[in-house]
Formats: structure tokens, C-alpha cells, sequence
């Protein structure tokens, strides 16, 4: 078993962190798979990197900054996350930025 599959908090950690490492072993969504499952009901089909680029917003209080919700990574490991707890599924594929072929994704059938 690797360390994601079981979240734990250490004995030192504060009430909060018990908390939320007891509620991800309890199956609740994280934020992350929030913002990929709400991008894909209103963007499929999509890539993971469609995601990435929606991920960085403009800030409304300072013109010209960008604002990242969640690094490249998180956003890449929640898709696969979804995609192995069949929430997502791949639908095909599109040319990449580098004219590499991209996985685009949907929402699974329960989740439309």
C-alpha cells in the first residue's frame, strides 16, 4: 500500500489534520476532484492539460496576475484518481501542443 492510498496524520499533528486525513480514507471528494468533475460538466470533452490552463485565473483585485487553484501535478493525479474510481472516462483524443496525441476525458455516466 503506498502512502496516498492510506492518508495519515502524524501522532503530532494537530485535531484538524486527524480530521481530514479520517475523512479522505472515508472516500469524500477533495477539492481537486471537485474542480476536475465541475470543469468536465461544463467542458467535455477535455484534456488534462485543458484543465491545467483553466486552472490559472486572472485575479480581479490586480489586472495582469494570474492566480494557480492547483499545481499541474494535483490536477493530473486527480484525473487518474477519478478515472481509477470510474468517475471520468477517457473518450478520445485530440493533437497536443507538440502534435502528440492528448487523452481528452468525460464525465462517467453517473456523474452527468
Amino acid at each position: 500500500m503506498t502512502r496516498s492510498e492510506h492518508p495519515a496524520a502524524r501522532l503530532t499533528d494537530p485535531h484538524e489534520s486527524h480530521e481530514a486525513a479520517a475523512s479522505v480514507r472515508r472516500g469524500t471528494v477533495t477539492a481537486s476532484h471537485t474542480f476536475v468533475l465541475d470543469f468536465l460538466a461544463h467542458h467535455s470533452p477535455a484534456t488534462q492539460r485543458d484543465a491545467v490552463e483553466y486552472a490559472t485565473h486572472p485575479v480581479p483585485v490586480v489586472e495582469g496576475a494570474h492566480v494557480r487553484v492547483f499545481s499541474d501535478s494535483r490536477i493530473r493525479t486527480a484525473f487518474k484518481e477519478l478515472e481509477t474510481a470510474g468517475r471520468i472516462i477517457k473518450c478520445g483524443s485530440r493533437p497536443g501542443r507538440y502534435g502528440r496525441s492528448e487523452a481528452t476525458y468525460m464525465l462517467a455516466g453517473d456523474d452527468k
